[in-house]
């Protein structure tokens, strides 16, 4: 053999193993797209996966912070049942009509332009953790909110609002400071009962935390790392005229905060 088929040989083996590494790549490059997308298809159809952003978010429903063997009443701070008006309720005598009767307090505005609020001097001023609780029902159907107030300071210029709708069935949390409103949340619930079923409002402050109840059911929460809720007196509020708000059972517990 001469020198010429010699290197023509070495060039074909040389030729054929490059033309063997080429079409392995060529096959791995095949089968590694092919898993790719088998994979993608797959995660796509997957219900069961994690999104792991989701899971690190709070949960939408609120979880309460209150001991959960805690029962309404059981740690008394003040209780109101609203046999007669041995606890002092005022209001505006302008604006407000107070009426005690069959162990209730009926409320009702006097002015269509302007709202009832009335409480009691025998209502403790709060600075701790505690627990407020009412039962609130209307003689009438209506769709005019009322509600409870919390922090309310002596002069009755500055407090939160806590309030319903029945026809709505919508909730609100509203600020008042010196004749100036602003609203702080709003939500809608099935736990608001039409008329005319009772509804128990309920809120449990603790430093700048406060959780609102409605039939014993946590509906939402509001939190101002700028604002203690503590100090301050509860009371009852009238939207406008048109009915009466009937409240009954009315409590305050002390619940330490944790």
């Amino acid at each position: 053999m001469d020198i010429f088929s010699e290197k023509q040989e070495g060039y074909t083996a040389e030729i054929l193993v490059l033309a063997g590494y080429i079409l392995f790549f060529c096959l791995a490059a095949i089968l590694y797209f092919a898993f790719i997308i088998s994979f993608t298809r797959n995660l796509q159809k997957s219900p069961s996966q994690i999104n792991v952003f989701a899971t690190n978010l709070p949960p939408q429903t609120p979880i309460p912070s209150i001991p959960l063997d805690y029962e309404p009443g059981s740690l008394p701070i003040f209780r109101e049942d609203f046999d007669s008006n041995q606890n002092g309720w005022t209001g505006d005598q302008h604006l407000t009509s107070l009426e005690f009767k069959d162990g209730k307090l009926y409320i009702e505005s006097l002015d269509e332009n302007s709202y009832a609020l009335t409480s009691c001097s025998e209502c403790p001023f709060l600075k701790e953790p505690y627990f407020f609780s009412v039962e609130l029902s209307t003689d009438r159907l209506t769709d005019v909110g009322f509600g409870v107030v919390f922090v309310m300071q002596y002069a009755r210029n500055n407090f939160y609002l806590f309030q319903i709708n029945l026809e709505s069935k919508k909730y609100f949390l509203f600020r008042y400071n010196a004749d100036n409103w602003s609203r702080r949340m709003t939500g809608i619930t099935d736990q608001i009962q039409s008329y005319p079923s009772v509804n128990k409002l309920s809120i449990y402050v603790n430093k700048s935390m406060v959780e609102f109840y409605i039939n014993g059911k946590l509906i939402d929460t509001y939190q101002d790392s700028g604002t203690s809720f503590q100090s301050g007196q509860v009371g009852l509020y009238v939207n406008d005229t048109g009915f009466k708000l009937i409240a009954d059972n009315l409590i305050i517990d002390k619940i330490e905060g944790k």
